[in-house]
């Protein structure tokens, strides 16, 4: 069977709560470092990010405490359908070397000026939005991308390393392709992750006045 299914979670305001469940996702608009993979719905794929997205907001806010975490905000789980041959995983062997691909065309296709200007940019953020309104991913209904998150400071960075606090972001084109969405109510969990997380950026804010 040629068909894809992935689990998401999206982190959001409660007030979104009802309409999201009823009238789907709003499209987000690639304008900024957070919506990096072009137009789309945007998900984690670790429940840690996601439980995470809702602390920093409300730490922006000022009112941090575990009870808002439920009270103000939700994680919403989407199974997520697709055939396979419409995803692309810009992380992946195959994903990394058609990105690497994509901005060799686009470059060779520029003028001479330009091409010099592209080749100084090494900004994978100002890439994917670049070819997205090249039309370059129109193909695709799901980009996913994988980035390194900085959680706590290490000097270790052998080769034969595993990838540390790695985040997985997926972006859907549509509503479409969202077969289904439930509100994640996993409380044990969540409490856990925000204590873990809590703990984490608060050690990592120390480390960065240390430093």
């Amino acid at each position: 069977m040629n068909e894809e299914t992935l689990i998401g979670y999206h982190a959001t305001k409660k007030k979104n709560e009802k309409n999201i469940l009823k009238n789907g996702f709003k499209i987000s608009n690639s304008n900024s470092f957070h919506h990096w993979l072009g137009n789309g719905i945007y998900f984690w794929k670790d429940t840690y990010y996601a439980v995470e997205w809702n602390i920093i907001d409300l730490e922006k806010n000022g009112i941090l405490t575990q009870k808002n975490i439920f009270n103000k905000y939700t994680i919403l789980e989407a199974i997520i359908k697709t055939e396979k041959d419409k995803v692309i995983n810009l992380s992946s062997p195959k994903g990394t070397i058609m990105f690497e691909r994509f901005k060799e065309n686009v470059i060779n296709s520029a003028n001479t000026e330009q091409k010099e200007r592209l080749r100084e940019i090494n900004d994978d953020i100002f890439w994917v939005n670049f070819m997205s309104q090249k039309g370059l991913f129109n193909k695709y209904n799901i980009i996913i991308a994988n980035y390194n998150k900085i959680i706590k400071k290490e000097n270790n960075n052998k080769t034969t390393d595993f990838i540390k606090y790695e985040q997985t972001q997926i972006c859907v084109k549509s509503n479409d392709l969202i077969e289904s969405v439930s509100i994640y109510n996993d409380k044990k969990e969540i409490k856990e992750l925000y204590k873990i997380i809590k703990d984490n950026r608060r050690n990592q804010k120390v480390k960065e006045v240390a430093v």
